[in-house]
């Protein structure tokens, strides 16, 4: 019962084969669980099959029946246009896909 929502995302030039890749994302507690915790490793972005992890280490809560706003940066190659974020909770796992504009645009 833990919904999110990706809100928005940025891409910033890092350097000639790195972008920086920051996702505004929307994580609700619509369970009856106390308490939902969204870990480091909760989260993957998945480029050409290689799993990455957020370049943050967030460690948060969100009680139940509420709503918070957070945001995940990764680091990706330069020419990356298709990723996935996976997100995994109590063993179950779904995908988002992303398109990610080519560089220069």
């Amino acid at each position: 019962n833990v919904t999110l929502t990706v809100l928005s995302g940025t891409l910033e030039q890092v350097n000639a084969d790195t972008r920086l890749l920051s996702l505004h994302i929307r994580v609700a507690n619509l369970g009856t669980r106390s308490f939902y915790r969204t870990y480091y490793s909760d989260l993957r972005l998945i480029v050409d099959g290689v799993p990455r992890a957020p370049n943050d280490s967030l460690y948060e809560q969100v009680e139940k029946s509420s709503a918070r706003e957070f945001d995940y940066r990764f680091n990706v190659p330069a020419a990356t246009t298709r990723a996935v974020l996976r997100i995994t909770d109590d063993d179950q796992a779904d995908e988002i896909d992303l398109d990610i504009p080519a560089a220069g645009r």
